[in-house]
């Protein structure tokens, strides 16, 4: 993901599930189609659940700061993670597709 860039017209948006539930990615349809819009409430709090992923605070989230601060409380459930990515069962796996989702410029780094 570039800087700057809003996520509009990438492959994947954040749905807005509730204050709770998990953020769940879904491919975007129609790139004709506007694009899905996150309501106030639901980017402050994405903003500051980002802030807290980002350990070294460069602005950025790389695969094991993500798979560290999976470890935390509510971090996993709100993303719809396992909150142990382990290669022996599947959630390396699920992981993966979970972060190239988000990762359209394939830089291996996630960017707000």
């Amino acid at each position: 993901t570039s800087p700057g860039s809003s996520g509009a017209g990438s492959a994947a948006a954040l749905q807005d599930t509730g204050r709770h539930g998990p953020l769940a990615v879904a491919p975007v349809p129609d790139p004709d189609d506007p694009p899905y819009q996150l309501g106030p409430a639901c980017r402050a709090e994405l903003r500051s659940l980002f802030q807290s992923i980002d350990a070294n605070q460069d602005g950025t989230i790389n695969k094991r700061e993500l798979i560290k601060a999976l470890r935390k409380p509510g971090v996993a459930d709100r993303l719809g993670l396992p909150a142990m990515v382990r290669a022996e069962d599947g959630t390396r796996d699920q992981f993966e597709r979970f972060f190239q989702q988000l990762d359209k410029d394939d830089d291996r780094e996630l960017i707000v």
